[in-house]
């Protein structure tokens, strides 16, 4: 049996945002797929992680291991990592760097800070002149400048960079037109799931509120510049719903964090189930993981949200959605990608807008899952295979 130490960065498959954490799953479950039948055995270290861990999917128990990555900027940090040398022998060891930036995280949207703590990884590496992949995420936007630059620089050294939109695809291409860009799809298409079993007797629908767009984002202060007033999208999504005698509607939180988390959809999703009082009004449980959120979700007859990852679940396990979006991830993967239009762009359309886009989406379900049972054959199942290629074309399997 030959061993293979893989990094998985920005990757956490204990992160409360269980989109991230889809990703971290979905990873591991794809890269074992490419080794299967072969005489590899992948070693896993997460730079998420600070000691050793364990997930399990489909009856499979996959040990992670902790990686800390240095940074190296400054007096303090090259001592630190001189005395933690048994870390750095680590990071020398692996053999493979595959990079998930959590999904939509190496842009400059959610800020400066949390683009330079996800591109330092790839900086070190590219310093040490390991084997870099950017597995299928969203690139960009970059807004800033000096970020475009770092952006670049970093790019410019990782061997294959994959996208999952389109629109990700011509940001790279912009900045590095000869650079190896292979348009994929986003990962948690393919992550396992075991289809949960409502009552039969009412239409089951979920909606997933954001509570980053509820609070305004990050500052408090439309963040994202909606022209939604997404609070009234929410309110008035929730009483046509409840106004059908036939409905059972779940709030479905994606995002399930302390509760002083300005992220915290179950915190949202607990007031708004208080507010309104009705045994029709169900809130999902806490799920422990994303396998279990899809798995949830995946029973549902129509289904609205706001966190990518818990629209995705919905899509792939053939549930007919509709997407709000509040960046062009959204409309990049959905839109341009899949060719699904059933969605909201709360960045252009006012709540009355999206509201009425969303009640058309839910009386043509029938129609549309059809849709998607067409997309996912002719669109999601073939690109399977071409990121089964690439995985094992960068693993030399």
């Amino acid at each position: 049996m030959k061993m293979k130490r893989v990094a998985l960065i920005g990757s956490n498959p204990f992160s409360g945002n269980r989109g991230v954490g889809a990703l971290a799953y979905s990873a591991i479950w794809l890269i074992e797929r490419a080794v299967e039948g072969t005489s590899i055995q992948i070693e896993f270290y997460l730079n998420a992680l600070h000691k050793e861990e364990y997930v399990q999917i489909e009856g499979s128990l996959y040990t992670l291991h902790p990686l800390e990555i240095p940074y190296l900027k400054g007096l303090f940090s090259i001592v630190r990592t001189i005395y933690h040398w048994r870390s750095l022998l680590d990071v020398l060891s692996i053999d493979y760097v595959l990079d998930v930036s959590e999904g939509d995280s190496f842009s400059d949207i959610y800020g400066i800070e949390r683009f330079n703590a996800i591109n330092r990884p790839k900086h070190f590496f590219n310093l040490i002149g390991k084997r870099q992949i950017l597995l299928p995420q969203t690139i960009g936007p970059f807004e800033d400048p000096a970020v475009r630059r770092t952006a670049t620089t970093s790019m410019r050294k990782i061997e294959c960079i994959c996208v999952r939109d389109t629109l990700s695809s011509k940001c790279v291409k912009e900045l590095l037109p000869n650079k190896k860009v292979i348009l994929l799809i986003d990962m948690a298409f393919y992550m396992p799931y075991e289809r949960v079993s409502f009552p039969s007797d009412s239409v089951n629908v979920g909606i997933n509120i954001s509570a980053l767009l509820w609070n305004g984002g990050y500052n408090r202060n439309n963040q994202f510049k909606l022209k939604t007033d997404y609070k009234a999208l929410i309110r008035h999504a929730i009483q046509y719903f409840l106004g059908q005698d036939n409905i059972r509607l779940y709030l479905i939180p994606h995002v399930l964090l302390d509760r002083s988390n300005i992220e915290n959809d179950y915190e949202v999703s607990s007031e708004l189930l208080r507010e309104y009082n009705s045994t029709r009004l169900i809130l999902a449980p806490f799920f422990i993981n994303p396998i279990e959120a899809k798995s949830y979700i995946s029973g549902l007859d129509f289904f609205m949200g706001a966190r990518m990852h818990a629209c995705i679940a919905a899509f792939s396990s053939g549930v007919p959605v509709f997407p709000v979006s509040y960046s062009r991830k959204f409309f990049g993967l959905f839109r341009d990608s899949l060719g699904y239009q059933h969605l909201g762009d709360l960045t252009c359309v006012t709540a009355d807008e999206a509201l009425q886009e969303m009640k058309k989406t839910f009386v043509a379900r029938e129609s549309i899952k059809e849709e998607i049972d067409s997309i996912k054959k002719v669109v999601i199942n073939p690109l399977y295979e071409e990121l089964m290629m690439e995985l094992k074309r960068f693993l030399a399997i």
